[in-house]
């Protein structure tokens, strides 16, 4: 193993070290609808807090972290492009949360997010707070595919 390679374990801990203080002041709580622009602005921060250090702050999988994975992180302002000019926001959705195994997802490199998002202090069940979350990204990434051309 090269020196610049580390392990999966180790690197999801840096990550959740890096980023899990933060879930404690930015706290999702289940909220009024909000516009689809707040909502991928809001994404647009939770992004960058939890993915752009794999994904790259363009979410073009070229994030600091990137190099010490094993799988290059996914462009994923590809992700309509790949998928006819529609953005397959339910798959994208299975994909970011984790806890499903996904097999088209590749390596299980990426951070299981669906239980990440959760605050294990607070118990109970966390998935209106999850699903905020993940509707942040979902509305971000969509917003930033490149043409279907």
């Amino acid at each position: 193993m090269k020196a610049t390679r580390i392990g999966k374990a180790a690197l999801a801990a840096a990550v959740l070290v890096l980023t899990g203080g933060l879930w404690f002041g930015l706290s999702a709580r289940a909220q009024e609808p909000i516009s689809k622009q707040e909502l991928a602005a809001r994404g647009k921060v939770t992004f960058r807090v939890y993915c752009a250090s794999c994904h790259g702050p363009a979410a073009k999988g070229d994030g600091t972290l990137a190099t010490l994975l094993k799988t290059k992180p996914t462009d994923l302002t590809l992700i309509a492009k790949k998928n006819k000019g529609t953005f397959p926001v339910e798959e994208v959705r299975r994909k970011v949360d984790g806890r499903e195994l996904v097999l088209a997802h590749g390596t299980t490199d990426m951070p299981v997010w669906g239980l990440s998002f959760q605050d294990p202090e607070k118990g109970g069940d966390q998935e209106a707070e999850v699903k905020v979350r993940l509707d942040q990204i979902l509305a971000f990434l969509e917003t930033i595919q490149a043409p279907a051309s």
